[in-house]
C-alpha cells in the first residue's frame, strides 16, 4: 500500500486571479474526500486578506496548511542571506525573516500548528533544515534526499521528496495515469505536487517579477500569460480522474504531513545499548553509513557517552554534521582506549562536530571508540573515508546551487552546497 500526499506550492502573491486556482484545487480535493497540504507563502496569506478572499480562506480551512517561506522569490532569497560562514548569524536572520512569515500565515489563515516547511524553488539551505524543526515545523517537503520508504530524517527533520508534478502529468502528458500508478507503487509514500498559479498561467509569476532581482515594486506586478479555459478545465478533470483511479486501484491511501508525523511519533524511541557496539562496529567498519534507524551521528553520540560513563543505555538527541570537511588520517596509526576516553571528555555533542578529533578524523575516532567499547586496549587504524557514501542520494551528492533558479548573479554558493553534504552524518532511515 502506497501513501499519497497531495502538496501545493501556494505562492503567487502577485495575482488575485491566481488565487482562484487555490480555491478550486482545495474544493476539488474536499469533494473527493481528500485533505491536501497547502504550503503557504507568508506574503500570500497577507495578500489574501488584502484582496478580501474569504472564499479562498474558507476552501483552505478544510486542509492542512504548511509553510512555503516568508516571501518566496522576494530578494534576498533565503539561500542568498544564509550563504555566509557564520552559522549563528545566518540562523538568527533566518529565524527573524521566516518567523515573520509563519506569523503572517497563522494570523491571516487562522491556523495554529504548521507541520512542514517547503523550500521556494531551488532554495536548499542547511540553515533552514536545522532551523525549521526548532521553529516547530518538524517535516520538510521537497528536499535533496529521497528513499523508496518515502522519507528520511536529515538535520533533525523528517524529509519527504517530491515525486511528480501535476503540471507534467496534466499539461505535458509525461506519462499515462497507469504509468504513474506503477511508478508510485514502488514506493511506500509519494508526494504529488503542483503550483496553483500554473493551473491558470503559462509561466511562473516570479519569472516576470522576481528573476534574479526584485524587478517590480511591491504591488506593481506584471501579469503572466493565461492558459485557455479548455486547458484549465482539462487540468481539473485530470486531477479528479487521477484521484478516482487511485481509489479504484485499491493500492493507495491518502494522507497528510500531520498523519505521517503522528505515525512516526508512535514508533519506539531510538536507543543504543552498550551491548550493541559490536554489531555497530561490524556495520560501520565496512562503510560509514546509517545503521537501521540510527544515523552515524547517533552512533557517534552513543559511543562518546559510553566512553564517558558507565551507562548501558543511550537515547540519541539532536544531531549535527560538520561546518568544515572532515579530515581523516593519511597514514596508519595506533591509539589507546585511554587516549580515546580523554578525547571524549572535550567533545561537544549538541553542536556541529569537529572536522578533526586530536590527530584523528571523526570516522577514525568513531571506529576506534567502538573498538575500545568492545574491549580493545589499543586500536590500529588505517586511512578510511570520513563521509558517508552519497551515491544513494544523487541530488545531494551533485548539488551545486550557484546559477540556479531565480538566485541573483551575486549569489556565490560559497558554503551551502558543501555544508549540506557535510550534514550527511545526520541521515537516518524511518
Amino acid at each position: 500500500m502506497t501513501e499519497v500526499l497531495f502538496s501545493f506550492d501556494t505562492e503567487d502573491f502577485t495575482s488575485n486571479e491566481a488565487a482562484d486556482a487555490i480555491r478550486d484545487l482545495a474544493n476539488i480535493l474536499r469533494a473527493e474526500g481528500i485533505r491536501g497540504n497547502f504550503c503557504m507563502v507568508g506574503l500570500l496569506a497577507q495578500q489574501l486578506s488584502a484582496w478580501g478572499r474569504g472564499d479562498v480562506k474558507e476552501a483552505l480551512s478544510h486542509h492542512e496548511i504548511q509553510f512555503h517561506s516568508y516571501g518566496h522569490t522576494l530578494h534576498p532569497l533565503l539561500n542568498e542571506y544564509t550563504d555566509v560562514a557564520d552559522f549563528a548569524a545566518a540562523k538568527a536572520e533566518f529565524l527573524r525573516r521566516e518567523g515573520e512569515g509563519i506569523a503572517l500565515v497563522r494570523q491571516h489563515l487562522g491556523v495554529g500548528a504548521l507541520y512542514a516547511a517547503c523550500p521556494p524553488g531551488n532554495s536548499f539551505s542547511y540553515v533552514a533544515f536545522y532551523a525549521y524543526p526548532e521553529m516547530g515545523l518538524p517535516a520538510y517537503i521537497d528536499t535533496v534526499v529521497d528513499s523508496p520508504d518515502g522519507g528520511l530524517w536529515f538535520c533533525n527533520g523528517l524529509h519527504m521528496q517530491y515525486v511528480v508534478s501535476m503540471e507534467s502529468l496534466f499539461y505535458d502528458n509525461s506519462m499515462t495515469t497507469q504509468q504513474l500508478l506503477e511508478r508510485l507503487r514502488t514506493r511506500k509514500r509519494a508526494v504529488i505536487y503542483t503550483h496553483p498559479n500554473r493551473v491558470l498561467f503559462r509561466e511562473f509569476w516570479d519569472v516576470v517579477n522576481y528573476d534574479k532581482e526584485n524587478l517590480r515594486p511591491f504591488g506593481d506586478w506584471l501579469p503572466c500569460a493565461k492558459e485557455p479555459p479548455e486547458r484549465v478545465a482539462h487540468y481539473y478533470s485530470e486531477l479528479r480522474g487521477l484521484i478516482r483511479a487511485m481509489k479504484a486501484d485499491g493500492g493507495f491511501t491518502f494522507t497528510t504531513v500531520r498523519s505521517v508525523l503522528a505515525a512516526e511519533q508512535k514508533k519506539p524511541a531510538r536507543v543504543v545499548r552498550r551491548g550493541d557496539c559490536l554489531a555497530l562496529l561490524a556495520a560501520l567498519r565496512e562503510a560509514v553509513n546509517p545503521v537501521g534507524n540510527l544515523s552515524v551521528a547517533d552512533v557517534f553520540q552513543a559511543a562518546v557517552h559510553f566512553l564517558r560513563t558507565e551507562d548501558d543505555i543511550f537515547y540519541p538527541d539532536k544531531t549535527y554534521g560538520f561546518l568544515e570537511a572532515p579530515q581523516g588520517i593519511t597514514a596508519p596509526v595506533t591509539v589507546t582506549a585511554e587516549e580515546l576516553r580523554a578525547l571524549a571528555v572535550g567533545l561537544e555533542l549538541s553542536a556541529f562536530l569537529p572536522p578533526r578529533i586530536g590527530a584523528l578524523g571523526p570516522a577514525d575516532y568513531l571506529i576506534a571508540a567502538l573498538e575500545a567499547l568492545c574491549g580493545a586496549q589499543t586500536v590500529p587504524l588505517a586511512p578510511r573515508a570520513q563521509q558517508i557514501d552519497l551515491a544513494p542520494y544523487p541530488k545531494l551528492r551533485d548539488l551545486q546551487l550557484k546559477g540556479t533558479w531565480r538566485h541573483s548573479d551575486a549569489f556565490e554558493d560559497r558554503f551551502l552546497s558543501d555544508r549540506l553534504r557535510w550534514q550527511a552524518w545526520t541521515l537516518r532511515n524511518l
